[in-house]
């Protein structure tokens, strides 16, 4: 089984890279827009990234337009770097698919992700007789045929409580671990208490939040401790059950979510 690492700004690269048990490097962002500019903006660790010796993995979160188009500009003005550094691409966005497909059609691997398709992550399921609750929103086989006409082989998914069942897809599972993202949100806590706004408001701009600031909230719902951290609300599930199950590929460590 593979095994990836999540890189947030405030990773110690250096540590990492210096990793005997890592084969990929995830970097970017995946589901703040505001966070993924800002990281495009690092030139530091940008570059120390695209000049490590690991395998990399670029990640993408939902796009406005505006950002879009950044992004575009972004990958042109390092169409070299990225061609020789990056080996594949988690998309979040069709936008982004779209851009992706035309500059790497078959040549870089593009993996599907978790926000283009419903997983249940609610943890209170594990208590639910709720039918279906743990087979992913994506598992038909029409969806086969898409994955086809993009050439993509593999999702990526999360472990939820309740456990996960995959009966059709045709393709490569890859698995977070242990943070479970049960929602995200554009009311980003982080942000609106930085800007001492006391009353929801959808961010419209913002300077990067960095990821290991200490702004987050905690909630205990019956067995299981909440987090709620600036624009998402996350969980732990350290059971390995479908992972050691041999069913996922690939297990991408996300520990710095709140390290």
């Amino acid at each position: 089984m593979e095994k990836a690492y999540l890189v947030t700004q405030n990773t110690n690269l250096k540590k990492i890279l210096e990793s005997e048990n890592i084969d990929i490097l995830y970097f970017w962002e995946w589901e703040c827009e505001f966070n993924f500019i800002s990281f495009l903006g690092n030139k530091k660790i940008i570059n120390d990234l695209f000049w490590s010796n690991l395998s990399l993995t670029l990640l993408s979160p939902h796009l406005s337009n505006t950002s879009l188009l950044i992004f575009k500009k972004f990958i042109h003005t390092h169409l070299q770097e990225i061609s020789k550094s990056v080996q594949e691409f988690v998309v979040n966005d069709f936008g982004v698919l779209s851009i992706l497909s035309e500059l790497f059609w078959k040549k870089k691997k593009i993996i599907f992700w978790n926000y283009l398709f419903n997983q249940q992550k609610d943890p209170l399921l594990l208590f639910s007789d709720r039918p279906n609750k743990d087979v992913l929103g994506i598992d038909y086989n029409m969806y086969n045929d898409f994955f086809r006409k993009y050439d993509i082989k593999n999702i990526e998914i999360y472990n939820p409580i309740h456990g996960l069942i995959i009966n059709n897809l045709d393709v490569n599972t890859y698995v977070y671990y242990p943070y479970v993202i049960q929602n995200i949100t554009r009311y980003c806590n982080r942000s609106l208490i930085f800007d001492k706004i006391n009353y929801s408001q959808i961010v419209d701009k913002c300077s990067g939040c960095k990821w290991k600031e200490s702004i987050k909230f905690e909630q205990d719902l019956l067995w299981k401790k909440i987090y709620s951290i600036w624009n998402k609300t996350i969980y732990t599930n350290f059971s390995l059950s479908y992972i050691s199950s041999k069913k996922a590929e690939r297990i991408i460590y996300n520990y710095d979510i709140i390290k």
